[in-house]
């Protein structure tokens, strides 16, 4: 009896557990929506919310509609033809045998699959979809078919999206009917020994094949527009080849493919395919020769001969697209005769500019901060500081800076349980900020904002930090009245004893106090603990998407952020300030750009984010500027190029998502710049695109490129950044008509160009970076004289490294028994004096101690062929220029130059330097020497002498 029960059991279970699976998925899909729908509606962006669930469910039934019915109904009429009589195979004898409700399933379960995955698969055409339909012209035609640029952009993609899934559903149902009629006995069966096929069945099949022609037919069409938007040898877009062969190509090969399908529907009740066929062979040969053949034999024979004057009207093209693609059609180069003697005051004129060169290297004195202001291991700071500006003491500013973040990671392993890292260390604490351009007389910098709680001149009124870079864990927050804090909050410190815990009093969050959202938040970050803890409670809220970048994609899927965003004290309040853009792949005859590539070099990591730029592009703008709050995570969106028809298109999908540029603060303002992504690709387009004549475009004979970082012990073979600091632009020339310098100073991003294959420099470039300047967004292009050779950053900071004096002053800092080594900090270029001026600050850091860190020790600069180093950079410049350099650089006593006031023995501090070193290099040959011939008594005697030698030039350095 037990026997027989448990087959049947079995079958009662699996229904079961089916169903069970199906009610789980069911109910952990309803948890993700509900729960994205309590998210956006805290962030008040639930319009965003409603509208992609609304199109995607829109998309899904129309994909699933269309494809299951098609796949659906051309199996029912292959099922219910005539079938020929014959012989059958054993599975045609077995469909003859089902009826009712098995055979309605023959019909609906491959109609209910492909109609999912086809609806499934059209959720991702949402952004194409809403684009289209929403779509803003640019008011530019591209130069072949005189159409708007919006057609490229939102049109194009959209149809063929559209096309695509045409010819899968004429595909995907053409294969259903054969293998319907298959089955049925109506096509190919097997009667008196000859396979046959009937009326119906060919009638049918006919239809279908002409629709896929129909189908490829419309493909070449859209190939027609297709080709102003794809990548060539020569250069993206239209070429004499694509305009001459290519586009007649694609034109032959639609009408053939239009005259197959023709003869596909008149033949069809013909019972003969011996025209269409022939005609499918003519498509498939045409589009081998037509398609392949003739242009390459255009290119090979037409083209190559006399490339330059064939392609030189699409080069044209090419390069008046690109710049205005990427924003750079109003760059000119101007030229510059950079002088490189030097002379007593000669940086007078410059005298605004000089007190704000950042000194400060924004990665080396990563570890300084930490050391000094991490506090706790479980605090932590980017892995590359900020550069802002502020106004301090009445003067603007050049200041680094970091947010003092919460990280995990950081916590012993013993206490990383659900309670400390989810409802215990929810924040982080204030923001580390120091000078730019000071440092402290022991080389540490000059703080305006440290320790915890925060003291200092930058101080927030509200200074955790609940959303930011590293938190990317969700926390649960809030406590009802009469509990105690328990969200971890300051180690102490000031006047506060012990530790202080804090409870989170934000409007942001989505409240988990009833039973019903607490269920559906533990389904959805798969936490029993969120249903068992006594922690959550009635006032509990649960805080996550907490980093800056996540929050602004998740309110405006449609935008890419910076790599690098940048936090800010405005108005009181830390905030986030994340530039983000609008792109596309589809500007027509505009260059690609390989985003990894533009965006790669010594500081970056293209690959960090998800939400970042990362494949390639062909238009670019900074359409959108972004601000997240630090403590209550709040998102906000601001049109900053508002001219921008993407922007435009996108504000008509999510109309009031993004505040106009004028409802901008001016403090907000004043710490938004020129965003660094955007000016890497620019400066990455410019490198060859500087060049607006297409004989020379060819010929790259004026080709730049990005040098290489010059320490290489830092990053061998990466590329040079971009460095923000203030500088004052230079007079130089364009097209021999003088342009006058800026009046002073302005907040800039910088970088240089060397030519193609050598290290002098070719040119500088800066965009003016301050958002309150009437210039901003103005880029300028200095060209070095063709007559002078100009040093470039490699050759430049190998002249300075290899200058007696700078190597005199390193060599206590250079040998394998020195207690500290030195370690060079970033070059910058700073255009001063009628020349350029290379600024190099050296650090030291002690060695064999965990507990180390870097400090600022001298100054190096160059300019010419004069190299000084100092303990300041005024020490620096003076020595370089006459003793006088024309201008005070602001540093205080406390660094005075070093070398300048003799000791007892009537030496400066540099004599006894110089004197010690070249003892100590005498005393070190002589040991050597020794060791050589084996007299280990006079080895031991001069190594001695070297090292009292090397001790006292360490001593006399302050060391």
């Amino acid at each position: 009896m037990a026997s027989t029960e448990s087959p049947t059991r079995s079958r009662a279970l699996i229904p079961a557990v089916v169903i069970l699976a199906i009610v789980i998925y069911a109910f952990t899909v309803f948890a993700q929506i509900w729960t994205d729908h309590l998210w956006f509606d805290s962030v008040g962006y639930h319009q965003v919310f409603t509208t992609q669930l609304g199109t995607k469910v829109v998309l899904f039934i129309i994909g699933a509609l269309i494809m299951g019915g098609a796949v659906g109904l051309n199996i029912w009429l292959g099922l219910r033809a005539k079938s020929l009589p014959g012989t059958k195979t054993p599975i045609q004898a077995a469909l003859g045998d089902l009826t009712g409700i098995r055979r309605k399933a023959l019909i609906l379960v491959p109609a209910l699959v492909f109609g999912f995955m086809a609806g499934a698969s059209w959720l991702g055409n949402i952004h194409t979809y809403l684009a289209w339909v929403n779509r803003v012209p640019f008011g530019t035609t591209d130069a072949r078919f005189g159409l708007d640029v919006a057609f490229y952009i939102f049109e194009y993609p959209w149809y063929r999206t559209v096309s695509t899934f045409f010819m899968a559903v004429v595909v995907i149902s053409a294969i259903a009917a054969l293998a319907a009629h298959f089955l049925n006995g109506s096509f190919l069966s097997l009667v008196n020994g000859r396979r046959a096929t009937t009326k119906g069945a060919h009638i049918h099949i006919g239809i279908l094949l002409g629709l896929i022609t129909i189908g490829y037919g419309i493909t070449k069409i859209l190939d027609r527009y297709g080709v102003l938007v794809t990548s060539g040898q020569l250069l993206d877009g239209l070429s004499y080849t694509s305009d001459h062969a290519q586009l007649q190509a694609n034109l032959i090969l639609a009408v053939i493919a239009l005259l197959t399908a023709i003869l596909f529907f008149a033949t069809a009740a013909a019972r003969t395919w011996r025209l269409p066929l022939i005609s499918v062979a003519l498509v498939v040969v045409s589009s081998l020769v037509i398609g392949g053949v003739y242009p390459a034999f255009v290119q090979s024979f037409t083209v190559n001969p006399t490339e330059p004057d064939k392609e030189r009207p699409y080069m044209e093209m090419n390069i008046k697209a690109t710049r205005e693609a990427y924003g750079v059609a109003d760059v000119q180069v101007a030229d510059y005769s950079a002088v490189t003697t030097t002379t007593a005051g000669q940086l007078k004129s410059d005298a605004e500019a000089l007190p704000g060169i950042r000194l400060i290297d924004p990665e080396m004195v990563q570890d300084t901060f930490e050391q000094l202001q991490q506090v706790r291991g479980y605090y932590n700071f980017a892995n590359v500081l900020d550069v802002d500006r502020y106004v301090i003491d009445g003067k603007q500013t050049d200041v680094v800076l970091a947010a003092r973040e919460m990280y995990h990671s950081g916590l012993e392993a013993s206490v990383q349980n659900w309670n400390n890292l989810h409802t215990v260390y929810t924040h982080g604490y204030g923001i580390v900020a120091a000078y730019g351009n000071k440092r402290q007389a022991d080389g540490e910098p000059e703080w305006l904002a440290r320790d915890i709680p925060s003291v200092g001149p930058l101080i927030a009124s509200e200074p955790r930090i609940y959303h930011g870079e590293k938190t990317t864990d969700y926390v649960i927050v809030g406590r009802e009245e009469g509990q105690d804090s328990i969200e971890f909050d300051t180690p102490g410190g000031g006047e506060e004893i012990g530790e202080q815990y804090y409870t989170y009093k934000g409007a942001g969050g989505v409240s988990i106090g009833n039973f019903f959202n607490r269920i559906l938040y533990a389904t959805r970050f798969a936490s029993v603990n969120m249903l068992l803890s006594d922690r959550v409670n009635s006032q509990s809220k649960i805080l996550y998407n907490r980093t800056p970048q996540e929050r602004v994609h998740s309110v405006a899927p449609w935008l890419i952020t910076d790599s690098d965003i940048y936090p800010a004290i405005v108005d009181g309040r830390i905030v986030w300030i994340v530039d983000a853009y609008t792109t596309s792949v589809n500007y027509p005859n505009s260059q690609r750009v390989d985003v990894n590539d533009a965006l790669s070099d010594i500081l970056s990591n293209p690959n960090a984010d998800p939400y970042i730029l990362k494949s390639e592009i062909n238009y670019i703008r900074n359409s959108v500027k972004a601000v997240v709050d630090a403590y209550d995570g709040t998102v906000t969106l601001y049109a900053w190029d508002e001219s921008d028809p993407i922007l435009q298109t996108w504000m008509g999908v999510f109309p009031g998502s993004v505040q106009p540029k004028s409802s901008i603060s001016e403090d907000l303002l004043s710490h938004m710049r020129y965003p660094e992504d955007l000016f890497k690709i620019q400066r990455h387009i410019l490198a060859r695109y500087h060049m607006v004549n297409p004989q020379a475009w060819y010929n790259n004979s004026d080709l730049w490129r990005i040098p290489g970082y010059p320490v290489k012990e830092r990053a061998s073979g990466a590329k040079e950044p971009t460095y923000f600091l203030s500088i004052k632009w230079p007079e130089a020339k364009v097209n021999g008509q003088t342009i006058p310098g800026d009046e002073g100073p302005l907040f800039s991003q910088t970088t240089v160009y060397t030519p193609n294959n050598r290290e002098n420099l070719a040119g500088y470039m800066s965009v003016v970076a301050e958002a309150t300047s009437p210039q901003y967004g103005q880029i300028r292009i200095l060209r070095m004289s063709d007559t002078q050779q100009i040093d470039g950053p490699g050759q430049a900071y190998n002249s300075m490294m290899a200058d007696e004096r700078v190597s005199s002053v390193l060599l206590p800092y250079s040998s394998e028994s020195s207690s500290a080594k030195a370690q060079k900090g970033n070059l910058l270029t700073i255009p001063l004096g009628g020349g350029l001026l290379y600024v190099e600050p050296i650090y030291t850091r002690q060695v064999n101690t965990d507990a180390a860190f870097p400090i600022l020790r001298f100054v190096v600069v160059r300019f010419g062929t004069q190299v000084g180093i100092s303990d300041t950079l005024q020490g620096a410049l003076d020595k370089i220029f006459s003793g006088d350099a024309g201008v005070e650089t602001g540093e205080t006593d406390e660094t005075t130059v070093p070398g300048e006031v003799p000791d007892e023995s009537g030496m400066t501090k540099d004599e006894i330097i110089q004197s010690a070193l070249a003892e100590a290099e005498t005393q070190f040959q002589a040991a050597q020497e020794a060791l050589n011939s084996g007299d280990l008594g006079a080895y031991q005697t001069a190594n001695e002498a070297a090292k009292a030698a090397v001790e006292r030039a360490v001593k006399a350095m302050g060391q």
